[in-house]
């Protein structure tokens, strides 16, 4: 709750232009209309439901409009370095992915899909060096009642460690 009056003592101008970025896609407000998951990793209970081969990390580095926390995800070769399965929507949804996210190393990138055809996917790859906001240029077709994997992944054949903050999974239409 925190994060939530934080946010409220920001200007709205300041908000609205941070969100512009991706299209208004991101926004410090949980309680968006279509929104099926965010995630800001301000508390050590925000990683619960999340596996995966190298974990999460919460660390104190995070975009202007995120708090004070986001996650580190970091790794080899082994992948996916973190991931979760959550509830879909329940109606038949186009989803959009996106993030604010820092490359500390090499990169990384997010990935949804569905958890029954892994196949069908979306994908954010984190570049930039510097807290950028980043949004799938694709959406991702879901039925109602399916269910969502997401995975984080940052290294592969060269380790590699990113920062991943204000999460977001949205219903587009």
């Amino acid at each position: 709750m925190k994060t939530k009056c934080m946010y409220r003592m920001l200007p709205a101008a300041l908000v609205i232009m941070l969100s512009a970025g991706c299209d208004g896609l991101l926004s410090p407000d949980p309680d968006i209309p279509g929104r099926i998951y965010f995630n800001s990793f301000e508390l050590s209970t925000d990683t619960v439901g999340w596996r995966g081969y190298a974990g999460i990390q919460i660390v104190r580095d995070a975009p202007s409009p995120g708090g004070l926390l986001s996650a580190r995800v970091s790794g080899g070769c082994i992948v996916p370095h973190a991931y979760a399965d959550i509830p879909g929507p329940h109606e038949d949804s186009y989803l959009v992915l996106g993030c604010w996210g820092k490359n500390l190393s090499h990169g990384g990138g997010l990935s949804l899909s569905l958890t029954r055809t892994p196949q069908n996917s979306i994908r954010v790859s984190i570049t930039d060096t510097v807290w950028t906001a980043y949004a799938s240029g694709d959406t991702l077709f879901c039925p109602a009642g399916d269910s969502l994997h997401i995975e984080m992944m940052s290294g592969g054949i060269l380790a590699s460690a990113m920062l991943v903050d204000l999460l977001e999974i949205r219903s587009v239409r």
